[in-house]
Parts: C-alpha cells; sequence; structure tokens
C-alpha cells in the first residue's frame, strides 16, 4: 500500500526519485513496471502496470462507444507512457507531463493506496486551499464499506 506526502525534485532529464519506502512498497507488491498518466494535464497519476491493466480490463469489459469511455481513455492515451523504475528507483516523466504539470519546482508525490499523484506543489497546495474537504464528503467517505 502507498501512503503519505513526500517532496521529490526531478533531475534536468526528468527523472523522478522515488522515496526509498515508496520504490520498495512497489517493486515487492507490483514490479518495476509502471504507467503514467493524467486526466487533465495537472496531476499525473503513477500506477504500477498490473494495476494499470486491471482499470483497462474493466474498461475492456464495457461497452467501448461509451462517451465517458472514450474520453478516459483518450485522455489516459494522450499523456500516458510505460515505464520502469531504474535500479536506483527513478523513473522518467514524460516531457509533455512535465510542461503540463509545471514540474519545474518542488514536487509533491502522495501516496493513493495503489497509484501515486505527483503535483507540482505551490499547484496542489492552492487547489486544496480552495477546495477543502467538506462534512458532506466527509460522511460519504464514512459510509464506505458498511
Amino acid at each position: 500500500m502507498l501512503y503519505g506526502s513526500h517532496f521529490a525534485k526531478m533531475d534536468d532529464v526528468g527523472r523522478l526519485r522515488l522515496p526509498a519506502d515508496i520504490k520498495n512498497a512497489i517493486e515487492q507488491k507490483w514490479g518495476r513496471h509502471l504507467f503514467i498518466t493524467s486526466l487533465d494535464g495537472t496531476e499525473i497519476k503513477i500506477y504500477p502496470l498490473t494495476v494499470w491493466q486491471d482499470i483497462a480490463r474493466r474498461l475492456e469489459d464495457g461497452p467501448s462507444f461509451e462517451p465517458a469511455v472514450i474520453k478516459f481513455t483518450d485522455l489516459t492515451s494522450y499523456y500516458g507512457r510505460v515505464a520502469s523504475l531504474d535500479g536506483q528507483g527513478r523513473t522518467v516523466i514524460p516531457p509533455l507531463l512535465r510542461e503540463t504539470a509545471s514540474l519545474d519546482g518542488e514536487c509533491i508525490l502522495l501516496g493513493k493506496i495503489n497509484h501515486l499523484s505527483l503535483w507540482n506543489r505551490q499547484v496542489f497546495v492552492e487547489k486544496r486551499l480552495q477546495s477543502p474537504i467538506t462534512p458532506e464528503e466527509l460522511r460519504t467517505i464514512a459510509s464506505f464499506g458498511r
């Protein structure tokens, strides 16, 4: 499971180094292969490839002409790329995503249970300040698993 937040920076060629505990958790449970994508160009989603393949299988079982599926696959394919972790826990973030997500400064890497979310830190903080979690959203979350 992937939890918590970590500050990160990319090197000059766009490689993101994952913290050792995150790297180890991914490799032990899912292996080294990743799928890196986005739905909006600002939040980068880093999936272990097997997790992404499970998502793709669920989509494959539905109607391919469904507008939501078309939009989702258009966006995830446009931004998406298969990648791998190297021995030092680094992966290259595709240039298109580095540009659209403004990943030229400090980044924040968030664990999302079975994938990671990578943001420009300032953009993430501003977004969370503009849209804090509401009591209604907390009630919805509390109802899960009952």
